[in-house]
């Protein structure tokens, strides 16, 4: 069996050990990730489609995948009987490499790490929670009322956590305390739904929804507050690496287009039209060079090819049309990890949107709300509205995928 790439019009793996007979049928699993095949003698093999190796050699033919991927039907076996037989399939050996975490009630919306990564905060309607990486032992819960925003001050300081109560700051042992430097952003709100929070990575600047459709932009360094109408409360914000734009999403209706403010002047410095439609998420690089935008329907990858010009770089379809297209950059700004379908995510080159591998949750419908790398990329944490933390050990997923020669 030859596996084709059409864009590239080549064969990209070869499925060689059937060597009972020619193949007469096979089948595709839905996510993609298993091929069966089978032959006149009734041997029936399941491949990865990712490495071409055979992880389950199963008796009976026309092999057909469930909806989940989780269970493939046979006719027959090699003794000739006429019954539908069904198998269930030992998950992946990927998922070794997840490990659970049980948040509480309520669905998770937001993770952030500390800025050395040794702690790692997560908000949802209830407030914050804190686990230690290196352990993942909860160290803390704090009750904020409709936290949404969440960000990671420098040099260990803990997050800033926006809710109901206003903004706060979240120290790595739980303690908190209103964040007073932030002006009115530390005053309590009235509605959570205004609660979008950014900041830059060195933790001077920050941009927050303080009213519907208002955005406030502040530079505690400087002193400096702008004020910005965009017409919209609900959509997502992110603040460049270097502090110098807030970009947000605007629903245009039947399109979504991100406007973007220079924090010092607060004046629209650039727009990128046509960003995809539903809801947004959005994540930079680490440099700043590149902006994913996230939709219900696709991913799509923007280059700075200069002062407030910006190109379209590629155009990932997702599988499924949903709410969450959460995004993020590895540190070292060469992989992707976008949310391809409720529990599937996708690692992708950030340069071309080449598929490397895909991450499929063990735990059912768990509708993936946001994503986070590590410090050093060797792990990834995802957030999920089942009230689960999910830990993806990145570096034991690269050793295996080494060892076939398909390491990034």
């Amino acid at each position: 069996i030859y596996r084709w790439d059409l864009e590239l019009r080549q064969v990209v793996r070869t499925f060689r050990e059937h060597p009972t007979g020619p193949v007469v049928t096979r089948s595709w699993s839905a996510d993609g990730s298993l091929v069966a095949s089978c032959t006149h003698d009734r041997e029936t093999k399941v491949w990865s489609a990712l490495s071409g190796q055979v992880i389950a050699e199963i008796s009976g033919r026309f092999p057909q995948f469930s909806s989940d991927t989780n269970q493939l039907a046979v006719v027959g076996s090699s003794s000739g009987s006429h019954a539908v037989n069904v198998w269930r399939l030992k998950p992946p050996e990927v998922l070794e490499t997840v490990r659970m975490l049980q948040s509480g009630s309520s669905a998770l919306e937001n993770v952030e790490l500390s800025s050395s990564g040794a702690f790692l905060a997560a908000s949802s309607r209830e407030g914050v929670r804190i686990w230690e990486t290196d352990q993942l032992t909860q160290k803390g819960s704090i009750e904020l009322p409709g936290a949404h925003g969440l960000v990671a001050l420098p040099d260990d300081q803990g997050w800033l956590a926006h809710s109901r109560r206003g903004l706060h700051q979240v120290s790595l042992d739980g303690a908190v305390e209103r964040a007073e430097a932030w002006g009115k952003l530390a005053d309590p709100r009235g509605d959570a739904g205004y609660c979008r929070l950014a900041a830059a990575a060195t933790g001077e600047r920050l941009a927050a929804f303080t009213a519907p459709g208002t955005l406030t932009l502040i530079d505690a360094a400087n002193g400096i507050q702008h004020q910005v109408y965009t017409g919209h409360n609900e959509t997502p914000i992110a603040v460049s690496p270097d502090g110098a734009f807030v970009v947000s999403a605007i629903d245009n209706g039947n399109l979504n287009e991100i406007f973007a403010w220079d924090f010092l002047s607060g004046r629209q410095v650039f727009r990128i039209g046509d960003c995809g439609r539903g809801y947004l998420k959005m994540a930079f690089s680490k440099d700043g060079r590149k902006l994913v935008v996230g939709s219900t329907v696709h991913h799509r990858c923007w280059l700075r090819a200069g002062v407030g010009q910006w190109r379209l770089l590629y155009e990932t379809p997702r599988n499924e049309l949903g709410m969450w297209g959460a995004c993020a950059f590895s540190p070292d700004g060469k992989i992707l990890a976008a949310v391809d379908t409720q529990r599937v995510i996708k690692l992708r080159d950030a340069e071309t949107g080449r598929e490397w591998c895909t991450l499929r949750s063990p735990a059912p419908q768990p509708h993936i709300a946001d994503l986070a790398f590590s410090p050093d990329g060797n792990k990834l944490y995802v957030a999920s509205m089942n009230h689960c933390l999910q830990v993806w050990n990145l570096a034991q997923l690269r050793g295996k995928l080494a060892k076939l020669g398909l390491d990034w």
